[in-house]
């Protein structure tokens, strides 16, 4: 069985979910995937990402991704491929649907498969350019004009430059932090395929109460990427999942107390733009989107996470909600670094 190309991820995000076909609906990576720090297994949006674009390798042009529903399964190795073998559950004239199932060889037989992760992604035929936005939650009716739509307040203006705020660590926490950025740490920065940065919580006011708190993150992809919509909607999915967990954390003042996180479930609704001069997909490559974060409820070893997101103007085309595995208490990554 072929390896996995190069010794870290590469810094073009196309390149890294690239698949190789060994038939029309089976696929194999080829990249390195990103791991964060101690991790048990590969970052889980390298995982949704790949497995949205696998399922896309199999659906007509026209169509683009509206939702994926998830269940990341067990542990997974950096340093083996991923195999993707895609399902054609139904095709309609409007939507199509595709299961996929992702397997790794982590046993010394070669014939042994262990599924290691598994999503529903539903493809629509895009009707942006025939129907117009009937409501947006960052939108509202021109009150001159009822033909038009004029921009609400957009996610709130914090008043910090993209370029200004650093990036985000690969594990944010501050023990790993401490550790990476230490004078004598053996660490090394990879250049990550889509830039996020997050900004800093000193110049964000933080409410009293947990459930009105917000982070917020400004992403783009580090290269340019083709105009297949569908792989913009997989760089967007890929971030939804950066550091998520311990976003959660942070927002509850447990960041300091984190043992133990890994993603059990992950869903994702994506909408098209409002404008048709943008495209049936935001993309990922012009400019910043914006990521809104917030969780609602921590308890039972679980944690929720969920959020927004944003286009460079301000207009929200996707709702994403995650349920994680999170335990409080010594981090087991001392042990680790």
């Amino acid at each position: 069985m072929a390896g996995l190309a190069g010794l870290t991820p590469p810094a073009d995000f196309a390149e890294l979910i690239a698949l190789a076909p060994l038939s029309p609906t089976h696929f194999r990576s080829l990249a390195h995937p990103f791991r964060p720090g101690a991790a048990r297994g590969v970052f889980g949006g390298h995982l949704l990402a790949q497995s949205l674009y696998a399922a896309a390798l199999t659906v007509p042009d026209r169509y683009i991704c509206n939702s994926l529903q998830s269940h990341f399964l067990t542990a997974n190795s950096d340093v083996v491929p991923f195999e993707y073998r895609v399902e054609l559950v139904r095709d309609g004239s409007t939507y199509i649907i595709r299961h996929v199932n992702v397997y790794q060889h982590l046993s010394q037989s070669i014939n042994d498969l262990t599924l290691v992760y598994t999503c529903m992604v539903s493809f629509k035929l895009s009707e942006a350019l025939h129907e117009p936005v009937l409501y947006s939650a960052s939108q509202v009716r021109n009150q001159h004009c009822s033909e038009r739509w004029a921009h609400a307040p957009k996610p709130p203006d914090i008043g910090l430059d993209p370029e200004d705020c650093p990036p985000v660590p690969d594990v944010d926490l501050p023990i790993w932090i401490k550790w990476a950025t230490a004078s004598d740490s053996d660490f090394t920065q990879i250049i990550h395929a889509v830039d996020v940065r997050r900004a800093e919580d000193k110049l964000l006011a933080l409410p009293d109460q947990f459930s009105e708190r917000k982070m917020y993150h400004f992403y783009r992809t580090a290269l340019p990427l083709s105009d297949d919509p569908n792989i913009h909607l997989a760089a967007h999915i890929y971030t939804s999942d950066r550091n998520s967990l311990f976003i959660s954390a942070r927002l509850i003042n447990k960041i300091n107390n984190v043992h133990r996180v890994a993603s059990l479930s992950h869903m994702i609704i994506f909408y098209p733009p409002s404008r048709p001069h943008k495209g049936t997909a935001v993309r990922a490559d012009k400019g910043w989107c914006m990521m809104e974060s917030h969780t609602n409820r921590s308890g039972d070893g679980r944690i929720g996470y969920s959020g927004k997101l944003y286009d460079q103007d301000g207009e929200m085309f996707a709702d994403f909600i995650q349920d994680g595995l999170c335990r409080f208490g010594e981090s087991h990554l001392k042990s680790s670094l």
